[in-house]
């Protein structure tokens, strides 16, 4: 058997404590992440939708060309 003493109810409550702690640094560090990407997201849709519109003018002009108009 091991000669450490076992840890006693205050070390315990500690522990659980720091563990809490780092719980909610944890979750304070992701909703700063979701916060910056939801600051990015009307550019990423106003790109993909003049990507969009690129897409289906391009293929209307090829649809044009190729079957006269």
């Amino acid at each position: 058997m091991s000669d450490l003493p076992l840890p006693s109810e205050q070390q315990k409550a500690r522990a659980k404590w720091d563990l809490l702690l780092a719980d909610i640094e944890l979750r304070q560090e992701q909703l700063r992440f979701a916060r910056q990407e939801i600051r990015w997201k009307p550019w990423q849709v106003a790109f993909a939708g003049m990507t969009t519109g690129a897409a289906l003018f391009g293929a209307g002009a090829a649809f044009v060309k190729v079957f006269g108009g």
